[in-house]
């Protein structure tokens, strides 16, 4: 595994986002990330059901890359025995508690890690929304909270059956406790800017959804990409397989040529000429991080 990643973007710098990785990896692919190509960021999210798994994992993550800013983002879209009915999973409440007392107690240990709460608001939860933030902000307590808007095409085509004031709403409350700090992202010495980013993407969201058209320019496949767990490049999640850039296999793992191919040049191009917009929020994160004018 380690040849492996010691070729895959062998030379970029970044943040990681991991994705539907076992948790006994998480570890070894953040130190080979983290000593081959100086990542300082990673991003976990995780529906918290296998604390005997993830906590180690996490200890030695935090062991293995001391220096860089870990989150952990725990997955909540309601509360109690609605969360388990929402995800089918029984008995996964119970157990996805233990997952937060258990990385509560390591960050007395681990100055790196912080604790955030994902929250994908959607047309089963959006009239507990407020309940449920509240919930997240003064029982569960985590370092973030994070209120997704529903995307893509879900399962149950009645989760995306939504009234956006009611998004709007969580965020206007969400963006309240950020600016007050009674909440928000800590580890990092750019905390102020990571949190005024996440009141701002939140905004845009917003006003993509409603008004349905790009208030940013996209970044996608210039500054921010996808690579799936069989070496597809994407430029993001949302388009189709016409939009592949490559697969890894192609440059021998080398993600600069494909980066810098014809190809994605190509695709970036599209994807600014035509004010191709969505609402992810690593996306949008993105758009908004790099673009100054955004924060002013």
């Amino acid at each position: 595994m380690d040849t492996v990643f010691r070729y895959v973007l062998k030379s970029s710098k970044g943040n990681i986002n991991f994705k539907r990785q076992r948790g006994n990896f998480y570890y070894e692919i953040a130190e080979i990330f983290y000593r081959n190509n100086d990542v300082r960021i990673f991003g976990i999210p995780t529906n918290g059901f296998l604390p005997q798994i993830m906590l180690p994992s996490i200890e030695r993550m935090c062991q293995k890359c001391p220096d860089a800013n870990i989150l952990v983002n725990i997955s909540i879209d309601d509360i109690g025995e609605a969360h388990e009915v929402f995800r089918k999973v029984p008995g996964g409440w119970k157990r996805l508690l233990e997952t937060v007392a258990g990385i509560k107690e390591l960050k007395k240990k681990y100055k790196n890690l912080a604790l955030g709460t994902n929250c994908t608001f959607n047309g089963f939860n959006q009239d507990k929304i407020m309940d449920i933030y509240y919930y997240l902000r003064d029982e569960i307590q985590p370092d973030s909270i994070n209120i997704n808007l529903v995307r893509g095409k879900p399962k149950d085509p009645h989760s995306s059956e939504i009234d956006i004031s009611k998004y709007h709403e969580v965020i206007r409350q969400l963006q309240k406790d950020l600016k007050s700090a009674r909440i928000g992202y800590t580890t990092s010495s750019f905390q102020n800017i990571i949190n005024q980013n996440q009141a701002r993407t939140k905004e845009l969201i917003y006003k993509t959804y409603t008004d349905n058209k790009a208030h940013v320019p996209c970044t996608a496949s210039r500054l921010i990409g996808v690579i799936y767990p069989d070496g597809d490049v994407f430029p993001c999640e949302l388009l189709d397989e016409k939009f592949k850039i490559g697969n890894l296999r192609q440059t021998d793992y080398d993600m600069k040529k494909l980066w810098f191919s014809p190809r994605n040049k190509e695709i970036a191009k599209w994807i600014v000429d035509t004010k191709c917009h969505c609402t992810h929020e690593c996306f949008m994160s993105t758009n908004v991080m790099f673009n100054p004018f955004e924060f002013f």
